[in-house]
C-alpha cells in the first residue's frame, strides 16, 4: 500500500473501531457488567488508591471528554445515596473500561498494514487514547465502592 493510503486507512481505522466498540458495548444488558470480571477486578496495589493520588488522577480526568453520549449515553451525575444510582454508575465504569480495553486491543490488527514505524506510532495513539480512561474508570470505581462502605 502507498503511504497515502496507509494514512487514510489508519485515519479511518481507528474512530470507526471506536465507535463501533462503545457502540456495540452500550447495547449489552447492564447484567454483563454487574460484577467485575478479570479485567475489571481491583489489584491488591490499587486498593490503597496511592497510585491514584500520585497521578492526581482526581485533578485530570474531568478534562476526559465524554463520547458516551455520542452511542447510547451514560450515568453523569450519581445521588451519594442512591443505591440504583450508585449501581448503575459502577456498571458503567465497567462497561467504559471494558470498551476503552477493546479498543486499545483492537490496534493491534493495525499492524498488519502499517510499516513498523506507522504502528509504533499507531501504538502510541492507542495508549494516549486509552489508558487514562482506563485509569480513570477503575479510580472512580474504588472511590465509589470505598464511599459506599463508609456510609
Amino acid at each position: 500500500m502507498t503511504r497515502t493510503l496507509v494514512a487514510l486507512v489508519d485515519i479511518i481505522y481507528c474512530p470507526v473501531v471506536q465507535l463501533s466498540v462503545s457502540a456495540v458495548l452500550v447495547r449489552i444488558p447492564d447484567r454483563f457488567f454487574s460484577t467485575d470480571t478479570w479485567i475489571t477486578r481491583p489489584r491488591n496495589f490499587e486498593r490503597s488508591r496511592r497510585l491514584y493520588r500520585a497521578l492526581a488522577v482526581h485533578r485530570w480526568k474531568k478534562v476526559l471528554p465524554d463520547a458516551a453520549s455520542l452511542v447510547g449515553g451514560t450515568i453523569k451525575h450519581v445521588k451519594p445515596y442512591c443505591q440504583t444510582d450508585v449501581l448503575r454508575f459502577v456498571t458503567d465504569t465497567r462497561r467504559a473500561e471494558t470498551a476503552h480495553w477493546l479498543q486499545f486491543a483492537l490496534i493491534l490488527p493495525s499492524w498488519i498494514w502499517n510499516p513498523v514505524w506507522a504502528s509504533i506510532l499507531m501504538t502510541g495513539y492507542a495508549i494516549g487514547a486509552n489508558i487514562p480512561f482506563i485509569v480513570a474508570q477503575r479510580y472512580n470505581r474504588l472511590l465509589v465502592r470505598a464511599r459506599l462502605r463508609s456510609v
